[in-house]
């Protein structure tokens, strides 16, 4: 029983860092297409790198598909349009990888 008790504190520790990289996975959302909207296209990049790297293995990996547009039109304002395509089809293969949810991938192609 006192095995039990003592694992408890871990198992709050473990939520309350989940929870916290969840918010953190959100608010970078947000200013991600704060920024996107603001055409700061360069800082929007560098926050959707971060988000794409950790998103993996969260609830958030299943919303990639919803910067490959803005993505790869952020990589075609900076550098053209062969680096937007590019970028975009790196989000396009994490979409494959990631989300088994066909829908993702419609709804990833109507941006």
């Amino acid at each position: 029983m006192s095995g039990g008790r003592a694992a408890l504190p871990l198992m709050a520790w473990v939520l309350a860092s989940a929870t916290v990289a969840q918010t953190g996975l959100a608010d970078r959302h947000d200013r991600i297409n704060t920024l996107y909207e603001q055409e700061r296209y360069a800082e929007m990049i560098r926050e959707t790198d971060q988000q794409l790297r950790q998103a993996a293995g969260t609830t958030f990996q299943d919303s990639v598909h919803l910067y490959l547009y803005k993505y790869g039109r952020a990589h075609w304002k900076t550098a053209g349009a062969e680096a937007g395509l590019a970028a975009a089809e790196r989000i396009w293969t994490l979409v494959d990888e990631r989300d088994p949810d066909p829908g993702h991938r419609i709804n990833a192609l109507g941006d």
